[in-house]
């Protein structure tokens, strides 16, 4: 989902944040690297469609198990080919041609993306199998956004790619049509204000950043462990709003001009 994460799951984003400024959709890390102990997310057992494991993790029920049953999607939760390893994510991030890195993302070799539909859905009837239907599983979204976190880990690693289209299509949110933009100017996720957490360091780091309120309002920056902020700007006129229950680390060039307002808060 590399591309149509910085778009399709950016636009769905902003339809939750309008309900709900406070919420983002979440990465699913299929390898299970940052796993705490106890929980082994590769398995059925997962807290992500079990109650097995939920204990260790303080919770009272499971995150996705149930809309199995309720919404008709179909799972197995289990295939030949199993998930995808931390080492073959490495080995995928390890490729400098953008052809090889892509097909090994999306098709041949380890297949990062295609496999977790497979072992989701259950190969024939499941909707995670199903291209069509796939989004009809509240999963999907998780899975992409991970996808889209191995394109933004790639890049930051000197990668890069040029898109011959300088126009492509974007849901507007509306039936009447469909809005344009370059792609080459979403190809890093902290151009529209994504950052992706460390899950292994328990930390999100936001930098290289201006404050552009061009979607929302009031940008709101809110993970439940240590947030790091370095060259970060917020000029003036522009409203951004950073949350931790844990710590905020302010670092080098951070700057928030006259005009603007910034609030942090640790609580």
């Amino acid at each position: 989902m590399a591309l149509s994460a910085h778009s399709g799951l950016f636009e769905f984003e902003l339809e939750i944040k309008s309900i709900n400024p406070e919420l983002n959709i979440p990465y699913w890390d299929w390898t299970g690297e940052s796993d705490p102990v106890g929980v082994t997310s590769e398995t059925s057992n997962s807290p992500m469609w079990s109650n097995s494991q939920i204990g260790t993790l303080s919770w009272i029920d499971n995150f996705l198990g149930s809309y199995a049953a309720t919404l008709g999607i179909g799972r197995s939760l289990s295939s030949a080919t199993g998930l995808p390893s931390s080492s073959q994510v490495s080995s995928v991030l390890a490729l400098s041609s953008f052809t090889s890195f892509r097909e090994d993302l999306e098709f041949s070799g380890p297949n990062l993306h295609g496999r977790p539909h497979v072992w989701v859905g259950d190969g024939t009837s499941g909707s995670m199998s199903d291209i069509l239907r796939s989004p009809t599983d509240p999963i999907f979204y998780f899975h992409h956004a991970m996808v889209d976190k191995v394109w933004q880990d790639w890049t930051e690693l000197g990668n890069t790619s040029t898109f011959s289209d300088s126009d492509m299509p974007t849901f507007d949110g509306s039936v009447s049509g469909f809005s344009y933009i370059n792609p080459d100017s979403i190809v890093d996720s902290r151009d529209i204000g994504i950052f992706y957490s460390d899950a292994v360091n328990q930390e999100v780091t936001l930098s290289d950043y201006s404050v552009t309120n061009d979607y929302l309002s009031v940008e709101k920056f809110i993970y439940r462990y240590d947030i790091i902020v370095h060259d970060f700007e917020v000029t003036s006129g522009k409203n951004v709003e950073i949350i931790s229950p844990q710590n905020i680390k302010i670092e080098k060039n951070f700057e928030a001009a006259l005009g603007a307002t910034f609030k942090m808060d640790v609580n």
